[in-house]
């Protein structure tokens, strides 16, 4: 048996494969990183290089559908007796939020771990998580992402939601320092680049966005945040500019904004097709 908890302070990891233990590590990270994909290629390498390993099938279960993630909490549930009391209440804690959704009973839980477990930044941040997207308590996430930054300065993803929480208050000067921090310590992330391209709209910087959201996409051509994000730019664009062309009688920019194989549906009067 592996037992990566390292120096005291942080939540006991138990597996008896290094492997599994060198994928849980990635994969849990990049669940912080919202890189779903990633995420669960490394947590199902966990999984089959150790079948018992028990907070790799509770993360496993956290980045699945709804209809998929019984049979990953019931794994976990199954293989409870061979791993520590405070790993057994992560089981309660997952099952709480994501399942029961018992979000203040996952909160108790995480909040108690937190207090024992003094140095483990992961803790922190499963509260500021839960009370950012399911309590909607952004000042009490943003408390959260700080004490984990304070146990650890190198664990980036705190960089990232501090800067997210700074987003939906409108604070952008605290968000572009957060966000800005967290594209350098992350450069390979297109998190962090979807992330600045989402701060760039915000500031009306829209060029600079798109070029921000272009860069996710050159790092991972199939993040699906970048690509709703870009369509959605692009199309407030392009709106933009038919409306100008409309304005200005520019019916050689109206026609040009259309696709050649468009078809304008007019009421009473059939429809034109093509951007003549």
């Amino acid at each position: 048996m592996v037992d990566a908890d390292g120096p005291t302070g942080y939540l006991p990891v138990t597996t008896d494969s290094d492997d599994a233990m060198r994928h849980f590590l990635a994969g849990r990270m990049m669940a912080f990183h919202y890189q779903s994909s990633r995420a669960t290629r490394h947590l199902d390498a966990a999984i089959a290089a150790d079948p018992g390993f028990v907070l790799a099938y509770l993360h496993r279960g956290g980045m699945s559908p709804n209809g998929e993630r019984g049979t990953y909490f019931e794994q976990a549930r199954a293989h409870r007796n061979r791993v520590t009391p405070d790993e057994g209440l992560m089981i309660d804690a997952f099952h709480a939020f994501l399942w029961d959704r018992r979000i203040e009973d996952a909160v108790t839980i995480f909040t108690d771990l937190a207090g024992r477990y003094e140095k483990d930044p992961y803790l922190p941040g499963y509260l500021g998580l839960r009370y950012l997207h399911n309590l909607g308590l952004p000042d009490l996430a943003r408390e959260q992402f700080e004490r984990a930054l304070q146990r650890d300065p190198g664990w980036t993803p705190a960089h990232l939601w501090l800067g997210h929480v700074a987003l939906r208050s409108g604070d952008l000067e605290v968000a572009e320092e957060h966000l800005g921090r967290y594209r350098d310590l992350a450069p390979d992330e297109p998190r962090a680049h979807d992330s600045m391209g989402l701060l760039r709209l915000r500031q009306g910087r829209e060029e600079e966005a798109d070029h921000s959201l272009e860069r996710a996409l050159a790092l991972d051509p199939e993040f699906p945040d970048s690509q709703e994000h870009l369509a959605g730019l692009r199309i407030r664009t392009e709106r933009k500019r038919l409306e100008l062309a409309i304005a200005e009688g520019n019916q050689a920019s109206v026609r040009d904004t259309y696709h050649p194989m468009a078809r304008l549906s007019l009421p009473g009067q059939g429809s034109l097709e093509g951007n003549e």
